[in-house]
């Protein structure tokens, strides 16, 4: 079963403890892909870097801004941060709808 993971650092960080964990890559496997909602609440005249989740959760209006460092509640942040994107007229038409 492959996997698309969702979090700002599961590239770099959250990665090298799965592939720890038995039958990773045999029962689990990641998509190549990973989700990072930062491009996507990206300042071009403020930024010069990519923003960090609790930047992208105060640009997104979020009341709770803090971030939990946990695997599943930042995952679910990522599909929050995400969600208001994949609404748009653009990505309706990709997936047909």
């Amino acid at each position: 079963m492959a996997v698309t993971l969702a979090g700002k650092n599961v590239a770099s960080y959250d990665l090298g403890f799965l592939k720890e964990l038995p039958g990773w890559g045999t029962l689990v496997r990641a998509d190549p892909a990973m989700l990072d909602p930062a491009a996507f609440y990206l300042n071009w005249q403020k930024d010069s870097r990519l923003p960090s989740m609790s930047i992208c959760k105060a640009r997104a209006r979020f009341d709770d801004r803090e971030v939990a460092h946990e695997a599943l509640a930042d995952a679910l942040d990522v599909v929050r941060l995400l969600r208001p994107f994949y609404e748009l007229p653009v990505y309706r038409q990709v997936n047909g709808d």
